[in-house]
Parts: structure tokens; sequence; C-alpha cells
């Protein structure tokens, strides 16, 4: 008895059937293809890292110019504003020296009448403007928002009712 229990303890140890060879060989095969598979999915892999950190490099140089060139952007943009503003007063300084200079000449040479009707004009214009500008500036602080009660439609809907009395009824 106990030797048919060694032998079937054998028997269940040992595999059911044998390889041969050849599998062994194709297994080899199959296990060195897989491995070179792999060995070039790491290559590819190091490769996309390699990419990767060139990308965010790239990507931190491209961001570094868009922000100096935003800065050399404000810096222009402040630098024309205040250079239209000098030109403006420059200009408005030459045509007042110009107006001032006529109505001179016009007190010197007796024509007060000339020169009245110059500051008159001068009146007019600086009143308008200071108007226009008095009225621009009250519009844009109003709040600008337009309903339909001040547009002059009417709503479609039906007003809201209070509930009859039953009693009245």
């Amino acid at each position: 008895m106990a030797d048919q229990s060694q032998q079937q303890l054998k028997r269940n140890n040992q595999p059911k059937f044998e390889l041969s060879e050849k599998t062994v060989e194709k297994l080899f095969e199959v296990q060195k293809s897989e491995l070179e598979v792999r060995s070039k999915e790491v290559d590819v892999r190091l490769r996309e890292i390699d990419l990767r950190g060139k990308e965010s490099a790239n990507a931190a140089e491209l961001a570094s110019k868009g922000i100096e060139a935003g800065l050399k952007d404000r810096a222009e943009a402040r630098n024309t504003s205040r250079s239209m503003q000098r030109d403006r007063l420059v200009f408005f300084g030459v045509v007042a020296l110009l107006v001032t200079g006529c109505i001179v000449a016009a007190i010197v040479y007796n024509k007060e009448a000339i020169a009245q009707e110059i500051i008159k004009a001068l009146i007019l214009i600086f009143g308008g403007g200071a108007g226009g500008y008095a009225i621009g500036r009250s519009s844009t602080t109003k709040d600008t928002s337009v309903t339909r009660e001040s547009t002059g439609q009417a709503s479609k809907r039906r007003p809201v009712l209070p509930p009859r009395d039953s009693e009245t009824d």
C-alpha cells in the first residue's frame, strides 16, 4: 500500500506531457522577441519623455518671450499715449496763442467789434463743447440697461389679478 501511494504521488508530481526541444526553442524565441519588443517600447518611451521635456522647455521659453513682449508693448503704449497727449497740448497751446494774438491785434488796430465777435465765437464753441462733454459723461455714468417699460413696449403677459371674493358672485 505504501508503494502504491508513493507511485501515485510520483504520478501527480510528474508533468502529464513532456516538452520537446522544438517547443522549448520556440518558447525561447517568443520570449526573445517579446524582450526585443519591450526594449523597443522602453526606447520609444524614453524618446517621448525627452520630447516632453523639450516641449516644456519650449513652452517656458515661449511664455517668457510672451511676457517680455507684453511688457515691451505696454511700455510702447504708455510712450505713445504720453506723446499723443503732449502733441495735443502743444496744438491747443499754439491755437490759443494764435487766437489771443488775433484778439490783441484787433484791439491794437481799433477793431473792437472783430475782437468781440471772436470772443463771442469762442464762448459759443467752448460752451457747446462743455455742454456736449457734460451730456456725454452723464449718459455713460447712468445705468444703460434698457427695460421694456423704458422702451414703451408693454409686457405680453396678463397682469396677475387678486382672487375674487366668493361673496360678490
